[in-house]
């Protein structure tokens, strides 16, 4: 399991000693290191949703390229090479 605790965070408002999310409000402890704990409208939290999406495709187009026969005469080259300009790993 990833623990998330590189968010922004600021001090809860009165005398109360523990910080909360810039982006959601929601308290430190409520977060509880879990990406799911942040608003479903927080800023942090979608940047990091969107960037597993964007890395879930990675990984799938460099299966799909690396299951493919060694004879690709029939790939043109400029669109093998841009996929592979993909690089998950």
């Amino acid at each position: 399991m990833i623990y998330y605790n590189d968010y922004e965070t600021e001090p809860m408002e009165g005398r109360n000693p523990y910080r909360r999310c810039v982006g959601c409000k929601r308290s430190v402890l409520e977060i509880s290191g879990r990406l799911e704990g942040h608003a479903s409208y927080c800023p942090y939290r979608k940047k990091i949703e969107q960037q597993k999406e964007i890395d879930w495709l990675k990984f799938l187009i460099n299966s799909i390229v690396d299951s493919l026969p060694e004879d690709r005469s029939w790939l043109d080259p400029d669109i093998e090479k841009a996929i592979r300009g993909i690089k998950y790993y």
